[in-house]
């Protein structure tokens, strides 16, 4: 490891951190923070306390190049994170009403709220419930007051930074955080012990984010809490990213996934990223698979993660996938290919469906028809009636009806989540229910107002085809109105989640869904399809 100052004290001060850190016991992601931490507060005690969830650096690294919001719990901690993260940073203790007049009666009753802490993260959690980053340096009361929102599903950050101090409370709260965000699949960065503060949790937010920029230190003009270097390991080239498209007849759904996969290769610039089309390459001009591994080899590739841009696992993911890496392996024999699995029902497709969904009116509809592709695949199938599902629990989109006498959702020792939407799923091609048949479904169950959601990443035919149905089944009704949703994509998630799918499989631990795959289980109907073992 080589730590790159950038002054001739901090050249000093990393002279003497240099054998701390080579001494310090902590999984290689945690190294570049443990010396940011030691450098801000020269506490090797608390260098060595941090800990986190697998993966959580690159996860907070990706939501940091994405540029979302950050919450933190005081000014001092907001002050502390280095220039550009901060603009977008708010102070949850900035969000509670100047005076207590202003103040809701909730917010002015200390039986509720243990501090002024724990009510603004209260006040910041239900403005940013998702796609945030939230960092907590100060206050346990704040971390607990996040992680109860956490537990009852009202928040859901991308991320949680958390090295609060205290004797009373904090030790604990970040003993809990580890559990809750290990049961919620939220990445986190903390540590054990009572000790922490604002210092060394910027301090933490800084090092990842100049992981996140990759700048060298040498040439940084910011200011003093910017330019505090963190160590540069050298690393072997990181392996070229294959997106592989389904393929599209429209020039506009080749022209998205083109634009696609540039947004994705914006975030990692240092890493070779490309895309081909499973079909219709030769009828749109777009390229075919093949073509795509080649270019990454004529770059110098000689490691490739192919990451299927597949929603829910079909045909396309289980037989054309593996058979483009056999014929990538067979033509290119020094070439490793390591296959990530699809992207799958995961909480940023979910709020990405429900982000397309609200723009279209959901929140205000009766119900909501989610339409998929359509498979002879039974498990994939499956897994859109599991989306809809998950869609209708506690989000709000097709409730509007909620006289229609459906119970609120509380979740054991909750708060009331609100009516279940319905939401109904469908298929635009090769399996029931039909657009038409779930429309005419959620009408004769008293449906008014029906928001047709399309479960596709791109433009196409298919969805040129699924608004006509709709549009067509609702002209012919009285007192019926029906509105139709875009696709997912643009959504900033979705290149989230797909750097998630190659670094996890980098790790290795990418696993497959094959508990009800009909090539190795005898489902009926479909016996004749289980591999030959």
């Amino acid at each position: 490891m080589t730590l790159h100052p950038v002054h001739p004290i901090e050249k000093e001060s990393y002279a003497i951190i240099q054998p701390l850190i080579d001494a310090i016991d902590l999984p290689a992601e945690l190294i570049p923070l443990a010396a940011r931490v030691l450098h801000a507060t020269t506490d090797t005690d608390l260098a060595r306390s941090l800990r986190c969830t697998k993966g959580a650096v690159d996860k907070v690294r990706t939501a940091l190049l994405l540029e979302h919001p950050i919450v933190t719990d005081v000014e001092m901690t907001r002050s502390g994170i280095s220039p550009k993260p901060r603009d977008r940073a708010v102070c949850a203790l900035s969000l509670l009403p100047s005076t207590a007049s202003d103040a809701g009666d909730a917010f002015q009753r200390d039986d509720i709220f243990p501090s002024r802490s724990a009510t603004a993260m209260s006040l910041a959690a239900s403005s940013y419930p998702r796609d945030a980053l939230y960092v907590i340096g100060c206050a346990p009361t704040a971390l607990d007051q996040l992680l109860d929102m956490m537990e009852n599903g009202s928040v859901h950050p991308l991320g949680v930074i958390a090295l609060p101090v205290g004797f009373v409370g904090a030790e604990q709260a970040k003993n809990r955080l580890m559990t809750v965000a290990s049961a919620h699949g939220i990445p986190v960065i903390t540590n054990s012990g009572p000790k922490g503060g604002s210092a060394a949790t910027a301090a933490c937010v800084n090092a990842v984010h100049r992981l996140a920029m990759d700048t060298d230190t040498d040439t940084d003009t910011d200011t003093d809490t910017d330019r505090t270097p963190v160590p540069v390991q050298t690393i072997d080239h990181r392996p070229g990213m294959l997106i592989i498209g389904h393929g599209t007849r429209s020039l506009d759904g080749v022209a998205q996934l083109k634009q696609f996969s540039d947004d994705v290769q914006s975030v990692r610039p240092e890493i070779p990223v490309t895309y081909g089309l499973i079909e219709f390459a030769d009828e749109t001009g777009g390229p075919t698979l093949e073509q795509a591994v080649n270019a990454l080899v004529d770059r110098g590739v000689n490691s490739i993660v192919a990451v299927p841009l597949v929603l829910l696992g079909a045909g396309h993911m289980k037989d054309d996938g593996p058979e483009i890496l056999r014929n990538a392996r067979l033509a290119h024999p020094s070439v490793h290919a390591t296959y990530a699995r699809n992207l799958g029902i995961h909480p940023l497709v979910l709020d990405a469906a429900e982000a397309s969904a609200a723009t279209a009116g959901a929140y205000e509809s009766d119900a909501v028809v989610l339409v998929g592709r359509g498979s002879t695949d039974p498990d994939a199938n499956s897994d859109l009636a599991k989306v809809a599902r998950l869609l209708a629990d506690g989000r709000g989109i097709g409730s509007k009806g909620q006289s229609r006498g459906m119970p609120a959702i509380t979740p054991p020792g909750g708060s009331p989540l609100g009516a279940l939407g319905m939401v109904e799923p469908a298929f635009v091609s090769l399996a029931p229910p039909g657009v038409p048949d779930a429309l005419e479904r959620c009408h004769i169950l008293g449906a008014g107002n029906i928001t047709v959601v399309p479960y596709f990443l791109f433009a196409g035919l298919l969805l040129d085809r699924i608004r006509e149905q709709a549009l067509g089944w609702a002209a012919g009704k009285v007192r019926c109105n029906v509105t139709v949703a875009d696709e997912l994509w643009p959504d900033n998630r979705i290149i989230q989640l797909t750097w998630l799918r190659y670094d996890e499989a980098l790790r290795g631990d990418a696993a497959m869904n094959c508990d009800c795959c009909i090539y190795r289980v005898p489902l009926p109907g479909y016996i004749s399809k289980v591999a030959v073992r």
